[in-house]
């Protein structure tokens, strides 16, 4: 089952290369997640898949900062953005994606600069070959 999720947010992902309104790194990185879970084939061959791999390499290495006033900022202007595009479209469907995107978009901003910890714990034993540049 986790790996389905992971292939879910591969593809959602993928769109969100060519999509701007999806993002594309949140969901790489719970791909990410699910498959280190579930599927030692499918994490290695996305962490060996070379379009995709640039997107996860620094939040391995945890090379990925960002000040928290910028994160602050950030997640005020998304939210606030998110709202107002919530009343302008009058559209349940579209509005609760609406909030799943942003959700996931937070997330993925209050977790900068903790990725070295969740990668430790990931990729601890045999998995030292994904870490390298």
């Amino acid at each position: 089952m986790l790996k389905y999720i992971g292939i879910l947010c591969v593809v959602l992902g993928v769109i969100g290369i060519f999509l701007p309104l999806l993002p594309t790194t949140p969901f790489l990185l719970l791909a990410l997640f699910f498959f280190a879970r579930s599927s030692e084939k499918y994490k290695a061959r996305l962490l060996s898949d070379r379009h995709l791999k640039p997107y996860l390499e620094p939040y391995i290495n945890g090379n990925v900062k960002m000040p928290q006033h910028a994160k602050v900022k950030t997640l005020v202007l998304m939210w606030a953005m998110m709202v107002v595009s919530m009343f302008l479209i009058e559209n349940l469907y579209v509005s609760l994606l609406l909030v799943v995107i942003a959700c996931a978009v937070s997330v993925h901003i209050l977790m900068i600069g903790r990725a070295k910890k969740t990668a430790r714990k990931i990729f601890r034993n045999n998995n030292k070959t994904y870490l390298k540049k």
